[in-house]
């Protein structure tokens, strides 16, 4: 009743399309359970419900057949979930493993904001220009190249400014 807007009185009796405008990505609306379930349990992650005066939300929902008391199948129940939480904890995990490779890789590295500012920088180039995080975050690399410190202008940004060595006995393809 919350996510559909609908009270069950109201909606009995209504074809399951009235009750639940379900669309995918592409618009296309959700296959009948009859097509989708048949006698297993389906689950699909993020349809958009529309609801009449709302915002669409986004929904996870399982279709699962139910039988009666002979075993003969005799109708489905569906359950939805709001998916934001499950979707809100998805983004929180990947910038998790993101972050964590980011920080701990091999090769140093750092990441420019879109205005060319220094946002991030692994442990690897911190280890290696031996500099504090806090003088260089926020800076864009033409004042880091302004800067009085010999250790930031000669060593820092000449670190990232030189090629990288060329990789030895490659393979010919």
């Amino acid at each position: 009743e919350e996510l559909s807007g609908l009270r069950l009185l109201r909606a009995r009796g209504m074809c399951l399309t009235e009750v639940l405008d379900l669309t995918d990505i592409y618009q296309r609306q959700v296959p009948t359970p009859v097509r989708l379930g048949g006698s297993m349990t389906v689950e699909e992650f993020g349809w958009f419900l529309r609801v009449p005066g709302r915002d669409r939300l986004i929904v996870d929902f399982t279709v699962r057949s139910l039988l009666g008391d002979d075993g003969a199948h005799c109708g489905h129940v569906i359950t939805l979930r709001n998916a934001f939480q499950r979707m809100h904890q998805s983004v929180i995990e990947a910038s998790t493993a993101e972050a964590d490779s980011f920080d701990n890789s091999p090769m140093a590295m750092l990441q420019l904001d879109g205005e060319g500012r220094v946002m991030r920088i692994n442990q690897k180039l911190l280890k290696e220009s031996r500099l504090q995080m806090e003088c260089l975050i926020g800076r864009t690399l033409s004042r880091l190249l302004e800067d009085p410190d010999p250790r930031i202008t000669k060593e820092f940004v000449y670190r990232l400014l030189r090629p990288l060595p060329a990789v030895q006995n490659m393979p010919a393809r």
